[in-house]
């Protein structure tokens, strides 16, 4: 089979260079005076000839000074004629445009052709003189000085002399008519378009003659061909179903620089003629519309080097390419928070954004340890999921496929993260030149115990709560009973300011991600033009992040974007997405486009910032301007709170009461960090219970302070809810706590003592005779105590009796 292969490749080359080498397309022309379309009316000063349907070549004679007999041009049939076999006794006796003229003291000959012409050369004959009839020509062109020689190569009965480009006839006496002693021939140098000859008389006599572009020859230059093709199997020869590449330019740069652009023909060959000979250089135009996007040649090379031959095609190449399939593979997980138990659905897409239609085509991706497999459902092809292969088949151009897979979240795995992973797609048929745009990994965060269903919410737009009305500037987002989000999109300045919404959410220019597309368009003369972008939580969020995508700028100065993003509690951080290079560059928390030439980054994460906004923010506002100086920048946009994530804050609940079990109001209680700082501090309510609101997830302490004649006798978590560490009952009226998002940790109970409870004292075993006065009395009263220390208290009171 290889031999055939070779051998039909040999014979497509013989067969195709036999074609070009017998189909010229640069041709030589010379004269035939007296024939169409070389033919002179009589007398005519100034003719234009047509010698082929797109060369012509103008004649003008011009006599120069006044006086005697009028000029004259032969031409016609008529006498004087052309000079041919008929009129041998005139000008050397061959074919020529024969000048006869009276006293002027010269004549001004100009022939200019409309195109640069080679090899180019012609006669002028009866150079001679008769005693005091001397002649004199001078030949010039527009591309330097001609070569003039000699046609008689007889010795000592040449005529005409010459020096440079000037030829005159010798001191010889005696005219020389009918023969070629007095002519020379003109060898013009390549390239030229305009040839000029000036005739002098350098003797006495006032009548003279010459015969002038006699056997003129020259040629429009040579060709160069070639052929291109779609190697749609990429083995380097055109066999099979592949296919001719047809209106793609090809650019040709001749030897004296002249470029020519020809476009392949429907068999998928090119030819440009009337080049310079010499050296060419030959380059295929990959920017033409029809021309396959990252396609890769696999037969020939470009640029090449050609030489040019005057009358001769040259056969370039055979140009192959392979036509690549640019498989983009992405992943969504409609549930990012989920919690034990619950299902959660990835969604894999699978899109042909190259030029060739990709056969074979599959990929793999298992659910991760963690999750148990329940279904799966692909739009085309099988999926198999013990092993996780899935085989798609062929996508044409253009075309998708999409597969999901759900799974249940197994027990153990609270608090864990579980990332599903999966392999790019691939086809061992075509190759696939960028892995831009693939998004491969999808994560979850398993609930930890405790963290009520809806605490952790994730965006998923075009999908209540998460969509918009079209048009419309400010919305609010009821994300859950326990949050909202407003979203206001606001400018001074003026022009079209529009948020996407509903079914025209973005989720192809702006990134590539299912977000809310900001687009501005300003009115003249708005410079930055800046759009605020806030947005309000009904309550201090944590664990909150989104992407910012889209910035970029369409060419150098041209819609050259800047965001800058803050909040009410600190500046958040901005990271770049993509792993390849991005088309901005972040200061802080400001990014910025790199401002350079068609740095898009349409359907694809090279100008897509993350967001992670500081835990406890409420309001968190968006900057968006024009970067680029313009006065009158053109319509921009970008889409911001794509893959938002944001969780609300836990609560810690507890109470404190006496030994007995009564509830003790206004008891101070302080929430106090790892560090000992204090986050915050409330008193207990008449029902002796207490409460932290909008704590963020970390760990903490609750701290009590003790009544006035109260210690603490227990305190402790009596839910010991999530990791929280499990107290001793110290008594050191301090309870640990860790709080994870959305958790309500209540429990966190102190039980306090009262130390000397009141105690009634009898007038009468103080003083039983109330009617004589006594005097003041110091008095030590002791009690048992059954504080922990174990000590006895004392105190002192003063008594005085009445009338003291």
């Amino acid at each position: 089979m290889k031999f055939i292969i070779q051998w039909l490749r040999l014979l497509i080359l013989l067969l195709m260079t036999t074609l070009f080498s017998t189909q010229l397309y640069a041709t030589t022309y010379t004269s035939s005076w007296g024939t169409a379309p070389w033919t002179w009316p009589n007398g005519s000063l100034n003719e234009t000839i047509t010698i082929a349907p797109t060369l012509n070549a103008n004649f003008n004679i011009t006599f120069n000074g006044a006086g005697g007999t009028a000029p004259r041009s032969f031409g016609g049939v008529t006498t004087p004629a052309i000079d041919d076999a008929s009129q041998i006794t005139q000008f050397g006796g061959i074919p020529d445009l024969g000048i006869i003229y009276n006293d002027p003291a010269s004549v001004t000959l100009v022939l200019t052709f409309n195109k640069p012409v080679y090899n180019a050369s012609f006669l002028i004959s009866d150079i001679d003189n008769s005693g005091a009839r001397v002649d004199q020509v001078v030949v010039t062109t527009d591309v330097g000085d001609p070569t003039l020689v000699n046609i008689n190569t007889g010795a000592g009965d040449t005529i005409a002399s010459i020096v440079g480009n000037t030829a005159s006839s010798s001191s010889t006496s005696g005219a020389q008519t009918n023969n070629d002693l007095g002519s020379v021939r003109v060898n013009i140098p390549d390239g030229a378009t305009t040839v000029t000859i000036n005739y002098n008389e350098i003797g006495t006599s006032s009548t003279r003659g010459i015969g002038v572009f006699g056997s003129i020859s020259f040629s429009d230059g040579g060709s160069v061909s070639g052929h291109l093709y779609n190697d749609l199997n990429g083995n380097g020869v055109q066999d099979g179903t592949d296919t001719n590449m047809v209106n793609v330019d090809v650019v040709i740069t001749d030897a004296k620089g002249n470029i020519k652009t020809v476009s392949t023909d429907a068999n998928g060959d090119y030819q440009a003629d009337e080049l310079a000979p010499g050296v060419a250089s030959v380059n295929i135009d990959e920017a033409d519309l029809d021309f396959p996007t990252g396609a890769t040649q696999t037969e020939g090379t470009d640029a090449t080097n050609v030489t040019v031959v005057v009358d001769t095609n040259t056969f370039e190449q055979n140009n192959g390419f392979q036509i690549q399939a640019d498989l983009v593979t992405t992943k969504i997980v409609d549930n990012a928070t989920p919690s034990v138990g619950d299902t959660v659905t990835f969604t894999l897409s699978v899109t042909n954004n190259g030029g060739a239609q990709a056969t074979n085509v599959s990929l793999t991706d298992t659910l991760p340890i963690g999750m148990n497999y329940t279904s799966s459902n692909p739009s085309q092809g099988s999926y198999a999921n013990s092993t996780g292969l899935w085989t798609i088949g062929t996508l044409n151009n253009g075309s998708s496929a999409t597969l999901t897979i759900s799974g249940t979240v197994d027990a153990g795995t609270e608090g864990g993260t579980l990332t599903n992973t999966t392999t790019a797609a691939s086809t061992p048929d075509q190759t696939d030149p960028s892995t831009v745009g693939d998004d491969l990994n999808e994560s979850i965060t398993v609930n930890p115990i405790g963290v009520p269903a809806g605490s952790c919410y994730a965006s998923t737009w075009g999908t209540a709560p998460w969509t918009w009305t079209t048009a419309v500037d400010n919305d609010t987002i009821v994300i859950s009973p326990d949050l909202s989000l407003t979203v206001d999109v606001s400018t001074a300045a003026s022009g079209n300011l529009d948020a996407l919404g509903g079914t025209q959410i973005d989720s192809i220019y702006l990134g590539g991600v299912d977000d809310l597309a900001v687009f501005f368009d300003p009115a003249s003369g708005q410079g930055s033009s800046p759009v605020t972008i806030t947005l309000t939580f009904s309550k201090p969020v944590f664990n909150t992040s989104f992407l910012i995508t889209d910035i970029d700028s369409a060419a150098i100065g041209d819609r050259v974007d800047k965001v800058t993003v803050t909040s009410d509690v600190g500046t958040p951080t901005l990271q770049t997405v993509t792993t390849s290079t991005p088309t901005f560059s972040i200061s802080s928390n400001t990014v910025a486009s790199q401002n350079v030439t068609l740095a898009r980054s349409d359907n694809n994460n090279a100008g897509t910032a993350s967001v992670v906004v500081p835990d406890g923010a409420t309001t968190v506002t968006i900057v968006y301007e024009e970067n680029s100086g313009l006065t009158d920048p053109q319509t921009r946009g970008i889409g911001i709170l794509g893959n938002l994530g944001v969780c609300i804050g836990g609560e810690i609940k507890g109470s404190v009461k006496d030994d007995v079990g009564a509830t003790l109001g206004g008891v101070t209680v302080t929430l106090k960090d790892t560090l000992g700082n204090t986050v915050a501090t409330t008193t207990t309510l008449g029902d002796g219970t207490y409460t932290f609101s909008n704590v963020a997830p970390g760990d903490y302490t609750v701290v009590e302070t003790n009544l006035p004649n109260y210690a603490s006798i227990s305190d402790g978590d009596s839910t010991n809810t999530n990791d929280d560490t499990v107290n001793a009952n110290t008594n050191d009226d301090s309870i640990p706590v860790s709080v994870i998002a959305g958790e309500v940790d209540d429990g966190n109970d102190f039980i306090d003592k009262q130390l000397n409870p009141p105690t009634a004292v009898d007038d009468t075993e103080v003083n039983p005779n109330p009617a004589t006065p006594a005097n003041p009395t110091t008095l030590t009263t002791v009690s048992n105590d059954t504080d922990p220390e174990g000590d006895i208290n004392a105190s002192t009171v003063n008594i005085t009796t009445a009338g003291a």
